[in-house]
């Protein structure tokens, strides 16, 4: 499987990051305020998804649940999102310690990660967490070391 091959050269940066992909915990068609709550209640995961809540026209977007429930998120681009797994795995590697940073961020930060050339990329803040209202969570898609 791809997380596994991904999980295995990030080793070699020395870190042991868990990467579950979605269907390994949850069933096809499971709605985003269903899933994002439970798994806000596991510490240390970070999602990383195309879905980026731009073609969902009912209900709240995946990257504004993922706010609400303080789970911290990375956005691919719509151009990233497009390309095949070597370009993903690439923008991954190159920037895989600021991925891992993420989870030093407040929970529920937003980041995006986009192709901007044909070998770099870039990963930014595009959105900051709610003011808090109620208890915080966190979630996502790799756990890092210090979390497993």
């Amino acid at each position: 499987m791809v997380q596994a091959q991904l999980a295995a050269s990030l080793k070699l940066y020395g870190t042991n990051a868990e990467i579950v992909h979605f269907f390994s915990k949850f069933a096809p068609g499971v709605q985003d305020a269903v899933w994002i709550p439970q798994i806000a209640r596991e510490e240390g995961w970070i999602v990383v998804s195309a879905d980026r809540g731009t073609h969902n026209r009912q209900g709240e977007k995946l990257p504004e649940i993922c706010s609400a429930f303080g789970v911290t998120h990375v956005m691919l681009s719509a151009a990233l999102a497009k390309r095949n797994w070597y370009y993903k795995t690439l923008a991954f590697q190159s920037h895989w310690g600021e991925l891992l940073a993420t989870a030093q961020s407040p929970k529920g930060t937003g980041f995006k990660l986009s192709i901007t050339g044909e070998r770099s990329f870039s990963l930014r803040k595009v959105s900051e967490p709610p003011l808090p209202e109620g208890p915080h969570r966190q979630q996502s898609l790799f756990r890092t070391p210090e979390e497993t």
